[in-house]
């Protein structure tokens, strides 16, 4: 809500800005969350995680609370250092997703098997983030909720004779599998 408050105010951006040069980070304008856009959420948390530093002071300015009525003030956006830290556990996991789109997007049409050993890669990627006991309790429910939507995809690929096809043709091609 504070990067589509940001995005939507002129005069935000340009303090936002002001602040960035302060602060000795690189001047970026803050990314609005658009629901319908593919990896729109990796987009935005690492866009404020870069800005941490900047979103932060913003928040905190005396000028954008005091004097404000309640909706208006921007302290109720300051994150916890901890929330903070939950977002740069984050940044990875939502990387890996973030990178199999855009190997898959780059060809005009996916190919089954490029899409079925993509899906592999990102389960074997995940399954690690979900043993790994230093991640926050909320991330790893969220690697969780991600391997349960893969294996989702994946299951359907049972139903299709045509990945067997496709797989089959691709190994006899290579000389790993004889008809």
């Amino acid at each position: 809500k504070l990067g589509k408050r940001i995005f939507h105010k002129n005069s935000l951006q340009a303090h936002l800005e002001v602040l960035c040069e302060n602060e000795g980070i690189s001047i970026l304008k803050m990314i609005r969350h658009v629901i319908t856009r593919w990896n729109m959420t990796s987009n935005v948390i690492n866009r404020g995680v870069e800005l941490h530093p900047a979103l932060d002071a913003l928040c905190t300015e005396h000028e954008q609370n005091d004097g404000k009525p309640p909706m208006k003030q921007l302290k109720h956006f300051l994150l916890r250092d901890e929330e903070w830290e939950v977002l740069m556990q984050l940044q990875p996991i939502l990387e890996i997703f973030l990178k199999a789109t855009e190997h898959i997007s780059c060809s005009v049409v996916p190919l089954l098997h490029k899409v079925i050993l993509t899906m592999d890669s990102i389960t074997k990627k995940l399954e690690k983030y979900l043993k790994d006991a230093t991640l926050y309790p909320a991330v790893r429910a969220g690697v969780v909720h991600g391997l349960a939507i893969i294996n989702k995809y994946y299951l359907k690929t049972d139903e299709s004779i045509m990945w067997k096809t496709v797989i089959s043709e691709s190994l006899v091609y290579l000389g790993l599998f004889s008809l």
